[in-house]
């Protein structure tokens, strides 16, 4: 029924002269003609405005660079068939123009940008476009088009600060994670895949996953050999057309481990007394060290076992003399211990030997070579070899 057509003849100067089928629009004449009066008759079919016009690809899906320069990025196209002013299409954007991001010519349809889009403030537009006639009243029609901003690599990866700091035990097992990075990148796709490495650290004490960015130790640590390391990370996207970067600077600090035992300065210590040396007086000092760090280094002196004729201070090492011992019990040798304040402390044993004063004091080996054998896969501190020293006095 819509698309029957009727017709009709329009009241004017030649109304009555003629007739039209409504149906089949045959035209026949109502009364005699004279060509003296009127040769030319004419007759003009006026156009109405019956037709809404017709978007020429119904489906629209485009996509546009961010970053791309403002221009033309398509073309609307509908026909109207129509004539004069009722097939004359004007394009209007009546909606999902965010920002106004996107203009159209109102009569060629061509949609332009006009600025640089930028994904990462908006990925998707959808654009409802009016196509209406200039009839009156006018018909229209509405067409939707989707519009996907594409991912330029324009974002470097970003790390939530610049500067890293960690620590770690120098006892902590090969693989020991010490931090986790983690870089951002705004982008999508491959420009937005980070991957990591370190650069700088020639120690090879540590090494990084590169796409989960965990940092891990790659052999033993020694505090008292390096306390400190200071290298840097770099955070590369995985962009095929320049790759971008972000480097950052990583400091790791080396706890101590109570891994080490003083070490005596002097050991045998000798002194050499008269009969009439002061008591209460400073005799000697003793000296050790120990390259742990805090109390794992603090050391503390003491004999090993309680005896009466010396004192010792437990913290500078003083030895004073408290009696003078007969001539007949030098030499006197004594047992000396020096000990961390680590947990658990660890302890050096030592020896002073007090001679005489004028007393030739000579140390000498039992024999030249000594032999042992030590079976293989001996654990540490299980297998010792003994040697055996000799000491002879001669007053002088």
């Amino acid at each position: 029924i819509n698309s029957k057509l009727q017709f009709e003849i329009m009241p004017g100067a030649l109304f009555g002269l003629f007739e039209i089928n409504p149906d089949t629009g045959e035209v026949v004449t109502t009364t005699t003609l004279d060509r003296e009066v009127q040769e030319v008759l004419t007759l003009r079919v006026g156009d109405e405005n019956d037709h809404a016009p017709e978007i020429i690809v119904p489906r629209h899906d485009i996509e546009v660079l961010e970053n791309q320069e403002p221009g033309l990025v398509y073309t609307v196209l509908a026909s109207d068939m129509d004539a004069g002013n009722n097939g004359a299409v004007r394009y209007h954007i009546t909606d999902g123009n965010t920002d106004e991001y996107f203009a159209i010519n109102e009569t060629s349809g061509e949609l332009s940008i006009t600025r640089a889009l930028d994904r990462e403030q908006v990925s998707n537009f959808t654009l409802v476009i009016l196509c209406s006639d200039l009839g009156d009243p006018p018909r229209s029609s509405m067409v939707q088009l989707q519009v996907r901003v594409l991912d330029d690599n324009d974002h470097s990866p970003s790390f939530s600060r610049l500067h890293y700091q960690a620590s770690v035990r120098e006892d902590a097992q090969v693989g020991t994670v010490v931090l986790v990075l983690s870089a951002v990148d705004k982008d999508e796709g491959l420009n937005g895949q980070t991957e990591y490495s370190l650069v700088e650290e020639a120690s090879g004490a540590f090494t990084i996953d590169p796409v989960a960015g965990t940092l891990r130790t790659s052999h033993i640590l020694d505090r008292e050999a390096r306390a400190e390391h200071t290298f840097k990370a770099v955070a590369r996207d995985c962009g095929v057309q320049g790759s971008r970067s972000t480097t950052v600077i990583i400091k790791i600090h080396v706890t101590d481990v109570n891994d080490n035992d003083p070490v005596w300065e002097q050991n045998p210590f000798d002194i050499f007394l008269s009969p009439q040396s002061p008591t209460n007086q400073m005799t000697a000092i003793l000296r050790a060290s120990d390259p742990d760090l805090g109390p794992n280094g603090t050391v503390i002196f003491s004999f090993a076992e309680p005896q009466s004729v010396f004192s010792i201070n437990e913290y500078t090492g003083e030895i004073q003399l408290q009696q003078n011992p007969a001539s007949e019990y030098f030499p006197i040798w004594l047992q000396l211990k020096v000990v961390d304040q680590g947990f658990p402390a660890r302890t050096t044993t030592g020896l002073l030997v007090i001679h005489m004063e004028e007393e030739d004091v000579r140390i000498s080996f039992s024999q030249h070579v000594y032999n042992g054998i030590v079976p293989e896969n001996c654990e540490a501190g299980e297998c010792q070899l003994f040697c055996t020293l000799s000491q002879f006095w001669q007053n002088a």
